[in-house]
C-alpha cells in the first residue's frame, strides 16, 4: 500500500490493519469491495469517515493517541464467515479485548464525524473485516458460499494487532497515511 504524502484528501479512517490476511483475502476483497478495489488492505474499522486534511488530524491527534494508549496490543482469532442483512460478507474478530467498544469509544471520542456517515447507530456497531458487498440478493448465497470453501481450508487465522492506522482517500485511491502504536 502506498503512502501518501499531500495535506487535503477526500476522507479518511481509523483501521488496525489485519496484514495476516493479504494472502487469504486481499483477490475477494479487490474483486468484491469497493475500497478493497481502491486498494485498502484488510483490517477492521475504529472509525469512518474521518478527517479530510492534515490540519484537522491535528486537532484530533491528541485524542487518537489517548485511545490507542488505553488499548493493549492483542492478538484476534478468526474462525468463520458471517453476513449482514444488507449484504456485507465479513470476518469477525474475536479477541479478549472488546473491539466493539472501541469502534463506539472512537465515535464518541469524534462526534463531528458520526459513524459511517451516521447511517448506523453508535450501539449498533460491531467490528468485522468486509470481505464482500453484494447488493443483488440472488447472488448473495453463491458468493458467501464461494468463500466459505474458500476461506475453510485455512481457518482459524490468528493476526497480532499493534497499531491503529490511518488511511487517506484521494482520487478514488486509498493510501496510508500514518500509524499509531497502540498500548503506548
Amino acid at each position: 500500500m502506498q503512502t501518501f504524502h499531500q495535506t487535503e484528501f477526500e476522507t479518511s479512517a481509523l483501521s488496525f490493519p489485519v496484514k495476516e490476511l493479504i494472502p487469504h483475502i486481499q483477490d475477494i476483497r479487490e474483486k468484491y469491495t469497493l475500497d478493497g478495489a481502491a486498494g485498502m488492505e484488510p483490517h477492521f474499522t475504529a472509525h469512518f469517515p474521518f478527517v479530510t486534511s492534515s490540519d484537522e488530524l491535528s486537532r484530533y491527534r491528541q485524542t487518537i493517541q489517548q485511545i490507542c494508549r488505553s488499548i493493549p496490543p492483542f492478538t484476534i482469532r478468526i474462525r468463520k464467515i458471517d453476513r449482514f442483512p444488507n449484504g456485507v460478507i465479513y470476518l469477525k474478530p474475536e479477541s479478549d479485548l472488546d473491539t466493539d467498544a472501541v469502534m463506539k469509544d472512537c465515535a464518541h471520542a469524534h462526534p463531528d464525524y458520526p459513524p459511517y456517515h451516521g447511517t448506523i447507530p453508535i450501539e449498533d456497531l460491531h467490528s468485522h473485516i468486509t470481505l464482500a458487498t453484494i447488493y443483488e440478493h440472488d447472488q448473495r448465497n453463491a458468493v458467501f458460499a464461494e468463500i466459505e470453501r474458500r476461506l475453510h481450508a485455512v481457518f482459524p487465522i490468528s493476526a497480532k494487532i499493534s497499531t491503529l492506522n490511518m488511511y487517506v482517500k484521494n482520487s478514488g485511491r486509498w493510501y496510508f497515511y500514518e500509524s499509531f502504536p497502540i498500548g503506548i
